[in-house]
């Protein structure tokens, strides 16, 4: 065992089986996220459906953008989350300018597959596990409660529901699958 794979082996004492609190976190921050992102799409698809009214390839486009669109937010709050702890923690700004930087890019980009297999993958899963009383009708409404801008009370109901408990769970080991990945790459 070389020196580096020693000092490697010592620093990765988490399981990797396990979410790591950072992609618990990751998790978290897009299940709050969600909220923001639907709001955007759902502004988007409404400006689609009026602009289809007069051409037809506005409104595709459109339509495009709103499906799209959490990769930007969430590339744009992955670059001013950084800059905002690059600022907190006293340490040297790395070369952010305004826009996000191609990491910030790929972030929005997992987010948005993370947002989408988790959402998939927990309404299979809520079926699976009692298909009389999840159909996607009521797997559509306890999602829109989770990532609407609902009451509080409608909302941690609906985050504490089997299909907000899958999807966190699911998203937090898509994190996980993440770190592990690039550990295993040596990038981490």
């Amino acid at each position: 065992m070389s020196m580096s794979e020693a000092s490697a082996a010592k620093k990765a004492k988490w399981p990797d089986f396990v979410p790591h609190p950072a992609a618990i976190a990751s998790a978290a921050c897009l299940m709050l996220l969600a909220g923001v992102l639907f709001w955007c799409a759902r502004w988007i698809v409404d400006a689609a459906e009026s602009a289809g009214d007069y051409s037809h390839r506005l409104g595709i486009a459109l339509f495009t953008a709103a499906i799209l669109s959490p990769i930007g937010v969430v590339a744009f709050a992955h670059h001013g989350f950084g800059r905002a702890l690059d600022r907190w923690l006293g340490r040297a700004a790395q070369a952010r300018g305004a826009l996000p930087g191609v990491l910030s890019l790929w972030a929005g980009l997992y987010g948005w597959f993370v947002l989408l297999f988790a959402s998939f993958l927990s309404l299979a899963g809520a079926m699976i596990i009692s298909p009389s009383e999840w159909s996607f009708e009521s797997w559509a409404r306890a999602m829109e409660r989770i990532f609407s801008d609902a009451s509080p009370t409608a909302s941690l109901r609906a985050i504490f529901s089997l299909p907000g408990l899958l999807w966190f769970a699911i998203a937090a080991y898509m994190f996980q699958l993440a770190r592990v990945v690039e550990a295993r790459l040596g990038r981490d």
